[in-house]
């Protein structure tokens, strides 16, 4: 099910979440839930097991904090967005402390883990993405998880072609930047 981004039926629908209709619950999350899902196992750099964190603890997030959504502000897909973006830092956090406290006594790969989680470059690219300023991760989302066009981006953020080309470039060299300093050969 598709919601108008700020309609008065999504802001119906958060208020009757909010009193507890779970019917509401389940329209908002159906929605809103395969985005989130993408964009959580983009910045997890399909890591399973911290995608899956990540998008329990924004959905429980978003449950705690439902009262706070205001339409007025803007939609309620914006609104699980920034939850996600503040779940995504403390998770990683989380998961970098976990990571640190249980590595093997030998330093070998833990059982069970693919090549590209032992050679750690999943994991960076996480840790990456999670350093770079709001706009450059935004820039790189609608590009490479999104497939959207340089076009497409211009419009929807209200700058030009050239502008987003520009962003793009600033971006992935902010990329570029952040991944080999986190320890990776690359």
């Amino acid at each position: 099910m598709t919601l108008p981004a700020g309609s008065d039926v999504e802001a119906a629908l958060v208020r009757a979440a909010g009193r507890g209709d779970a019917a509401a619950w389940r329209h908002l999350l159906e929605a809103n839930a395969p985005r989130v899902a993408a964009y959580v196992r983009w910045r997890c750099a399909g890591l399973p097991d911290l995608t899956a964190d990540a998008i329990q603890q924004t959905w429980l997030e978003a449950a705690r904090h439902l009262g706070r959504f205001d339409p007025a502000r803007g939609s309620f897909s914006d609104w699980i967005g920034g939850i996600v973006r503040k779940v995504m830092l403390a998770e990683v956090r989380k998961w970098r402390r976990y990571r640190y406290r249980h590595r093997s006594f030998d330093g070998g790969p833990e059982p069970g883990r693919t090549p590209a989680e032992a050679t750690g470059e999943a994991e960076a690219v996480v840790r990456a993405l999670a350093e770079l300023p709001a706009e450059y991760e935004e820039i790189l989302r609608a590009k490479y998880l999104d497939g959207r066009s340089v076009r497409d981006i211009a419009e929807s953020l209200r700058i030009s072609p050239k502008a987003v080309e520009s962003r793009l470039t600033r971006a992935r060299e902010a990329f570029r930047t952040a991944f080999p300093q986190l320890g990776v050969e690359t």
